[in-house]
C-alpha cells in the first residue's frame, strides 16, 4: 500500500507512538495533520518533523472542539489515534478507578468523537 499524497490524521501525534507514526507517514510522503492539547508540543514536533507536518490544536475530551477539528479539517484517508489520558505506574498498584479512566478516554473518546462512528454509539 502507497500512502503517497495520502492525507492522514494522527491525533496525539507529537510524543511516542504518535509522533513515530507522523514521521514513519511522512516517510512514506503522506501529507501529515497532527493533533495535540499542547500548542507547545505541537511546535515541537513541527520542528523535529521537519516543517511537512500540518499541526492543530484539539481537546478530545470536547465534542465541540473535536468537530471544529474534523471541519477544519476535512476529508482524509486514514485516521490514527493516540491521544487520551493515560494510567500511569505498576499495573500491580493501579487504582481501578484511574484504569476506568484512561479506557473511557483512550477507547471511548476515540468512538464517540470519531467522525466515522455510527449513531449507535452516540448518546
Amino acid at each position: 500500500m502507497s500512502f503517497n499524497g495520502k492525507r492522514v490524521v494522527v491525533l496525539g501525534g507529537t510524543s511516542g507512538i504518535g509522533l513515530a507514526t507522523a514521521k514513519a507517514f511522512l516517510v512514506q510522503s503522506a501529507q501529515v495533520i497532527i493533533a495535540s492539547r499542547s500548542v507547545s508540543k505541537l511546535n515541537e514536533a513541527k520542528q523535529v518533523l521537519g516543517g511537512y507536518v500540518e499541526g492543530n490544536e484539539i481537546d478530545f475530551r470536547s465534542e465541540e472542539k473535536v468537530a471544529e477539528f474534523f471541519s477544519k479539517v476535512g476529508k482524509f484517508d486514514h485516521l490514527v489515534v493516540t491521544a487520551g489520558e493515560g494510567a500511569m505506574g505498576y499495573f500491580s498498584e493501579l487504582p481501578v478507578a484511574s484504569a476506568k479512566e484512561a479506557f473511557d478516554s483512550k477507547f471511548w473518546g476515540a468512538i464517540y468523537y470519531s467522525p466515522f462512528s455510527t449513531s449507535i454509539f452516540k448518546q
